[in-house]
């Protein structure tokens, strides 16, 4: 018989950063998920996708990151003056992982798995490029792990033209996850993208399964046709059911 579980949701710390940790209302197995939320939005926005996850035994704990909720919000997310703003976000929400990582690992008694969408979703597979000894698995839903792919994607859609004197540019090349597939060889993935989505164009992440499936056949790509970039009852399912096939260590 499936069990459902009456989910509750705290604020905690991990260091410098305010985690909403979410919960079944009953003891479960230790499943830690975190879940990292997109550009412009913050942590509590979250709270139907981790009740949902809850529910289901997992634990889940949401970051709150740099320039969003409590940690500082910006007037206007789709200024192209803030452009770097994006960039600086995905690479320190990647840096403080280390830490969060060992508070979860302390708190459940393992790693968790890392899942996001859209903005979460790059950082999700930034952490696991960089920490695949640190994690159970990457859901990335309408997310990239080609991330100067999906730059020259913000630079049309934005009607930016940084070319070569862009600040960020090395940092973005060196920490793509497209770098760096040979570290993430043994982690499972589940790569979730709708197809319709005006906002990531998918064309970035399909080029980036193509290159990691090649050292990695635990990972798994999926799309959505005529999906923007939304996440649907559907994709959520889809990533239950991977989340209950895979095992936590």
């Amino acid at each position: 018989m499936l069990k459902l579980y009456g989910p509750r949701a705290v604020w905690e710390k991990a260091g410098p950063v305010p985690v909403l940790k979410v919960s079944p209302g009953v003891p479960s197995d230790n499943r830690p998920v975190v879940f990292y939320h997109g550009w412009s939005t913050d942590s509590e926005k979250q709270l139907s996708k981790a009740l949902l996850m809850a529910a289901y035994g997992y634990t889940v704990f949401i970051p709150e990151l740099i320039n969003h909720g409590q940690r500082g919000t910006l007037p206007d997310y789709y200024c192209v003056q803030d452009y770097d703003r994006f960039w600086h976000t995905v690479l320190a929400t990647t840096e403080e992982y280390e830490e969060l990582s060992s508070f979860i690992a302390a708190d459940m008694g393992c790693y968790p798995v890392v899942m996001g969408h859209s903005m979460g979703g790059f950082i999700a597979l930034g952490i696991g490029s960089r920490y695949a000894d640190r994690l159970n698995g990457i859901i990335s839903m309408n997310g990239s792990g080609d991330w100067m792919e999906s730059h020259h994607f913000f630079e049309q859609r934005f009607h930016m033209n940084l070319a070569s004197h862009w600040t960020l540019r090395n940092q973005v090349e060196e920490n793509t996850p497209l770098a760096h597939t040979g570290e993430m060889k043994d982690i499972p993935c589940l790569l979730l993208s709708g197809e319709a989505d005006a906002s990531v164009a998918m064309q970035a992440q399909q080029h980036f399964y193509n290159v990691l499936h090649q050292t990695n056949t635990r990972a798994e790509y999926r799309t959505y046709p005529g999906l923007g970039h939304f996440v649907t009852i559907n994709m959520m399912d889809d990533a239950l059911q991977w989340l209950n096939r895979i095992s936590m260590r």
